[in-house]
């Protein structure tokens, strides 16, 4: 039989802790009439974002993002919103930057998704289903494939795949090595 490298212990709580204070709701309100003509924001939909810089920038998916009348961003612990600015997304890849004000944020290391190998060991963090109820979710999981070619609203572009479990609102959120690297980003789910 091949020689096995050892584990001992769980990484995983730990790697949870330093990492969730990074990994933040995004949401996502458009304006809308009401019956009596005033235009309001209305919340449109969340997603999950993760910080990348002290200064306040944060990556999530553009389309987590996209027709928004005004972002916020909902930090771990915190009740408040937070006010967001776009500062640019891209379509074809799905990947948007936003950027918070005079927040305390603590960046994610970004690890290289060109290294990772199938069969790692991944986490997924983020905001299932509801910002508030699931917020910094956490799923377990192993690299089911690289380099896998999707098409997404008619761009083809280059994904790992996970077996972690992704549901909508982990749009945007980061995916996480042993290391507490982020080597991905939760942007798309398979359903039949």
């Amino acid at each position: 039989a091949p020689a096995m490298p050892g584990i001992t212990g769980n990484p995983i709580p730990d790697i949870y802790d330093a990492v969730s204070p990074s990994v933040v709701g995004v949401l996502n309100y458009v304006e809308t009439k009401t019956d009596k003509g005033k235009m309001v924001d209305e919340l449109y939909g969340s997603g999950t974002g993760f910080v990348v810089s002290s200064e306040g920038y944060i990556l999530t998916n553009a389309h987590v993002v996209e027709g928004a009348h005004k972002i916020t961003v909902k930090v771990f612990g915190e009740d408040m919103e937070r006010a967001a600015t776009l500062i640019g997304s891209d379509t074809e890849t799905d990947i948007a930057v936003i950027k918070v004000d005079n927040a305390q944020l603590q960046p994610l290391k970004l690890g290289d998704s060109d290294k990772v190998r199938v069969g790692e060991y991944v986490l997924a963090i983020g905001n299932p289903l509801s910002t508030d109820e699931l917020a910094n979710t956490i799923t377990f999981g192993i690299i089911s494939a690289t380099k896998r070619e999707v098409t997404i609203d008619n761009y083809t572009n280059t994904y790992l795949q996970t077996d972690a479990a992704i549901n909508f609102g982990n749009s945007g959120g980061p995916l996480i090595n042993l290391n507490g690297e982020v080597i991905g980003i939760n942007s798309a789910k398979t359903i039949t």
